[in-house]
C-alpha cells in the first residue's frame, strides 16, 4: 500500500466514525424532541382540561346567580344544566385527546435509540475493514 492510499483511507475511516456518531445523535436528538412534544401535548391537555373545566363552572355558576336573580329559573336548575353541559364536553372533546394522539404515534416508530448499538455497529464495521485489507495484502503479496 502506497503512502498516499493510507492517508486516504485514514481520512475515510475518520468520516466513517464521525458518520456512525453523527447518526446516533440525530436519532436522539429526534427521539428527545418527539418525547418533549408528547410530554407537552399531556401537559397541555391536563391544563386545558382543568382550567376549562374551572372556567365553564364558574361562568356557569355566573349564569346560575344571574338567572336567580333576575327571576328567570331557580340557580339549581342553571347549575345543574350547566354542569351536564361541561361533564359532557369535557368526556367528548378532553378526556381521549391525549390517548388519541399517542395512538397516533407508535413508540415502535420513534423510540428506537436503545436499539442502535453503536459500539456493536462499529465493530463489525471495522471488522469488515480490517478483513478487506488483510485479504488485499495477501493479494498483493502473490502477485
Amino acid at each position: 500500500m502506497r503512502m498516499p492510499q493510507a492517508e486516504q483511507l485514514k481520512a475515510e475511516a475518520g468520516v466513517w466514525t464521525v458518520s456512525y456518531q453523527w447518526f446516533a445523535m440525530r436519532l436522539l436528538f429526534c427521539e428527545m424532541t418527539v418525547r418533549n412534544t408528547l410530554y407537552q401535548i399531556r401537559r397541555n391537555t391536563t391544563l386545558y382540561g382543568v382550567a376549562g373545566m374551572a372556567f365553564s363552572a364558574l361562568l356557569a355558576g355566573a349564569l346560575a346567580f344571574a338567572a336567580s336573580t333576575a327571576g328567570l329559573a331557580a340557580w339549581w336548575e342553571v347549575a345543574g344544566a350547566g354542569a351536564f353541559f361541561i361533564v359532557i364536553a369535557y368526556l367528548v372533546i378532553m378526556a381521549h385527546a391525549t390517548r388519541e394522539t399517542l395512538s397516533v404515534l407508535q413508540p415502535t416508530e420513534w423510540n428506537r435509540f436503545h436499539l442502535v448499538d453503536l459500539h456493536e455497529t462499529i465493530r463489525d464495521h471495522v471488522g469488515e475493514d480490517k478483513l478487506q485489507i488483510v485479504t488485499f495484502r495477501d493479494r498483493n503479496r502473490l502477485e
